[in-house]
C-alpha cells in the first residue's frame, strides 16, 4: 500500500501571525507528500479536455519556498525513472484551488497561463493538500487577517 509522508503539521483552519507557522520555517522543507495523478487542461475553447502527464500515480511533494510577503509552495513530482515531470508554485494568497470531485482538484497557473489537475488516491489526500496550500495567515503590516478562498469558491 502506498503511504502519504506528512512533512510537517497541516495547517489548522485558523490564522496564524507571521511568527507562529505550524511548520518549519527553513526554505525549500517539504510540508507534504501525497499520491497522485497528474493532469493538464489541452487544447482552448470548444475542444478543452484534461490530458494525463503521469502514466501512474507519482508522488507529489508539496514544499514551501517563500513565506513572506506571500507564501509560495512548489509543487513536484517525479515519475518512476526519476524524471521531473511536474514543477508548479501556487502563491497565497491569490491561487484558487478548485475541488471538481472528492478526489480531484484543480487550479489555474497565472504564470504558465495553464489549468492543471491532481487526482488523490483518497478524498483525505485531496483534502489535505488544499489544506497545506491555502493557507491563512496574519499579516502584521495591514493588522488584520487575510484569507484566502475558501472551500467551494470557484
Amino acid at each position: 500500500m502506498m503511504g502519504n509522508k506528512l512533512c510537517a503539521p497541516l495547517l489548522s483552519k485558523k490564522p496564524y501571525r507571521e511568527d507562529q507557522y505550524p511548520w518549519q520555517h527553513s526554505r525549500d522543507s517539504h510540508l507534504l507528500r501525497l499520491w497522485a495523478e497528474v493532469f493538464r487542461v489541452h487544447g482552448d475553447g470548444d475542444y478543452m479536455r484534461w490530458e494525463r502527464v503521469s502514466a501512474d500515480v507519482v508522488p507529489i511533494n508539496i514544499s514551501c519556498i517563500e513565506d513572506r510577503p506571500s507564501t509560495v509552495f512548489q509543487v513536484t513530482a517525479y515519475n518512476k525513472h526519476v524524471e521531473k515531470i511536474f514543477d508548479v508554485k501556487i502563491t497565497q494568497p491569490g491561487t484558487i484551488i478548485c475541488p471538481a470531485t472528492e478526489s480531484f482538484v484543480h487550479w489555474r497557473d497565472p504564470v504558465d497561463r495553464c489549468e492543471w489537475g491532481l487526482n488523490f488516491t483518497t478524498p483525505t489526500d485531496a483534502q489535505r493538500f488544499r489544506d497545506c496550500c491555502t493557507v491563512q495567515y496574519f499579516d502584521s503590516t495591514q493588522y488584520g487577517p487575510y484569507k484566502n478562498q475558501h472551500p467551494g469558491q470557484c
